[in-house]
């Protein structure tokens, strides 16, 4: 893999765990947040959408994805609020590499290299070691079921994605994909809230909305970006890095037990990422 890839992609995964944190934070109303921040991106994107429209191909594409988004999105709400965030987010982020792969090989026409299997098999090793439950993790299997259904989802609208961005420019790939994904949750967000509770709402959530917004823009371009020079099994694998970032998050912001186990599995993950670099 290439210097400029994996440093898009370290850099996309630090902005993805900083999200995830303020998602974290918001608590139950992040769904809501989830929904606003979705907004906000489309909006920041809304002039390159404007000036650089996709072709009528890639709508299927984007239109897909912004379903599987609106399943992502919802799922991930449900399981900040079932578990610990140093259990979820490393369960969620760190299951889809390998379903990732799959889809690279099945649907793209990817054949990952021997050194690629070998980083990707100690990344998911490591993986598996941070995600173990600690000793005192407030975790549940209700809140892993949900980790695990937001590592389908991520899978799949990354390998969607990474089709795309074949075709079309990431920036106003990502402007339509967030566009469709707003839309498609707005029926439900009025359904729940109401359009006075919903503003109600959004005005106690303050700066959260735009920064959240900003930051899950800025990661979903920069791996897009990465996933037109890299295979994505391997793109999608380093991305997973952030699992790392998320325990750490976990134990520095949220109190959360974070032990040796899951130390060791951060340098599992640590070393993945520089076999894939290195081999990939």
């Amino acid at each position: 893999m290439s210097p400029l890839a994996l440093s898009l992609l370290l850099l996309a995964a630090a902005l993805h765990t900083a999200w995830n944190v303020l998602l974290k934070g918001a608590a139950a109303e992040a769904w809501l947040l989830s929904w606003l921040a979705v907004l906000v991106s489309g909006l920041l994107a809304l002039p390159l959408l404007l000036l650089d429209p996709p072709p009528a191909a890639i709508w299927p594409y984007a239109l897909t994805s912004a379903v599987a988004e609106v399943l992502y999105f919802t799922l991930l709400a449900a399981a900040f609020r079932a578990a610990d965030f140093s259990l979820v987010y490393p369960v969620a982020r760190g299951s889809a590499p390998a379903l990732l792969a799959l889809w690279g090989v099945l649907f793209l026409g990817e054949r990952p290299s021997a050194g690629g299997l070998l980083g990707l098999g100690t990344l998911a090793a490591g993986l598996v070691v941070v995600a173990w439950p600690a000793r005192g993790a407030a975790g549940t299997s209700r809140g892993v079921v949900l980790a695990l259904g937001v590592a389908l989802c991520i899978s799949a609208y990354s390998a969607i994605d990474a089709a795309a961005v074949r075709l079309t420019s990431p920036a106003p790939y990502t402007a339509l994909v967030f566009t469709l994904t707003a839309l498609l949750l707005l029926p439900a967000v009025l359904r729940r809230y109401g359009a006075g509770g919903a503003l109600a709402a959004a005005r106690a959530l303050g700066w959260r909305a735009p920064a959240v917004g900003a930051l899950l823009f800025g990661a979903y371009v920069l791996a897009l970006q990465a996933y037109q020079v890299a295979p994505v099994s391997y793109a999608g694998a380093v991305r997973e890095v952030s699992v790392v970032f998320g325990a750490l998050a976990g134990w520095l912001l949220f109190g959360e037990p974070v032990g040796r186990r899951r130390v060791a599995g951060a340098g599992l993950i640590f070393l993945g990422v520089l076999l894939i670099a290195a081999l990939g």
